[in-house]
């Protein structure tokens, strides 16, 4: 499968509070690929997130796995 920027998703999920603006878009001329997202975490709860890019249905990165704590 080749990749197309244009075709690319971010699935990004946590099981405390809400992430908002997920997004996937290249960067350094199409040569690396760059994530962002918005996370509203619940008041004084951990928040565990995982994030991954994929493009029809297919995982074309790894899965990134990191826990928020707000302070």
């Amino acid at each position: 499968m080749s990749i197309a920027p244009e075709m690319l998703n971010l699935t990004a999920t946590t099981n405390q509070g809400q992430i908002q603006q997920a997004r996937v878009f290249p960067v350094n001329s199409g040569k690396l690929l760059r994530a962002t997202f918005l996370l509203t975490p619940q008041a004084g709860q951990p928040a565990d997130m995982r994030l991954y890019i994929h493009q029809e249905n297919q995982r074309v990165s790894e899965v990134w796995n990191y826990v928020y704590h707000a302070e």
